[in-house]
């Protein structure tokens, strides 16, 4: 008998299994949230923040969690350090006033943990899909190489932690879960496949052509960028609606980055970038970036987390 999916979502949402899909993922750990007007970002010094997209200022900060990875009804569902592992740690903070809802934890196969900064080899993801959260966790073995908290924590019967990688450390794994937002559980879905299993969204907008403009769509794909490189370098991006309309344009010295547009605003994240400059060292930490498209000018500018692995390495 054919049941349509409709109702069925219906009845979930009325138990509490409400759609992690009510905002829009810029980046891993910065959420655009256009319902309230602000975009949900990992500061730097840990925590979490709201930030108006209006004017930039931060409208509450909590100590709660570290990183947002879904919204639905009002209500942020993060992961929380530390990355213990086999299991995942998280709380629930109203994206209105920042007070916290609730804590908990889900387990995890071994030896996965929620790792939100990646290290050598090791990396945590995870993604708000239609009807879940669907995580993957990989490991690397590298020769040559310990840091510190890499052990493989104990094993199941209990026994002394291991205190070096074996040879085959190397590790895959995936799966999701689904989220009970009234009492702030996640639960484990079974025989799910996880982050990965499915076709990666398609950004660009068609192939590119020598010599000719290139088309991507916005993360929510409402809005489209049109770049063109320009003659004294760099390149020009051409916002526009889902009707075509122009909104506004900016140069910028990336042809594409992950972008969203929100009541006119422009928002990306501008990343890491590293300048020598005789005997000195310029360093930009990534920036959440806010562009007026109206007049082209930065409304505001805000320093995130940066999560990506970038030393020490092995000799």
């Amino acid at each position: 008998m054919f049941i349509p999916m409709r109702p069925i979502l219906c009845v979930l949402a009325c138990l509490g299994f409400a759609s992690p899909s009510q905002a829009t993922e810029l980046q891993r750990g910065v959420l655009v949230d256009p319902a309230n007007s602000q975009v949900l970002v990992m500061r730097p010094e840990g925590g979490i923040a709201a930030i108006n997209i209006a004017n930039g200022k931060q409208r509450w900060t909590s100590q709660a969690a570290d990183m947002p990875v879904a919204l639905s009804e009002n209500r942020v569902l993060a992961v929380a350090e530390p990355a213990e592992r086999g299991r995942v740690h998280y709380a629930l903070i109203d994206a209105s006033s920042g007070a916290v809802g609730g804590h908990g934890s889900a387990p995890l196969p071994h030896p996965a943990r929620a790792l939100i900064d990646d290290r050598l080899g090791e990396q945590f993801q995870i993604k708000a899909s239609s009807a879940s959260l669907d995580w993957a966790y990989r490991h690397s073995h590298i020769s040559g190489a310990l840091l510190a908290g890499d052990d493989w924590g104990p094993t199941r019967d209990g026994a002394a932690p291991k205190k070096a990688q074996p040879e085959d450390a190397s590790v895959a794994l995936a799966g999701s879960f689904s989220v009970d937002w009234t009492d702030a559980k996640l639960s484990p879905v079974a025989n799910s496949k996880g982050l990965g299993s499915e076709k990666p969204r398609l950004v660009e907008i068609g192939l590119p052509q020598p010599g000719a403009a290139r088309r991507f769509h916005s993360a929510s794909s409402a809005h489209t960028l049109v770049s063109e490189p320009i003659s004294q370098g760099g390149y020009r991006w051409t916002l526009q609606d889902s009707k075509g309309a122009a909104l506004g344009s900016i140069d910028s010295q990336h042809s594409y980055l992950p972008f969203e547009v929100v009541e006119g605003v422009l928002l990306f994240v501008e990343p890491l970038s590293i300048a020598f400059e005789e005997n000195d060292i310029d360093v930009q930490r990534p920036e959440l970036q806010a562009i007026n498209l109206s007049d082209g000018k930065r409304l505001w500018q805000a320093e995130i987390r940066d999560t990506e692995f970038r030393g020490p390495y092995p000799p």
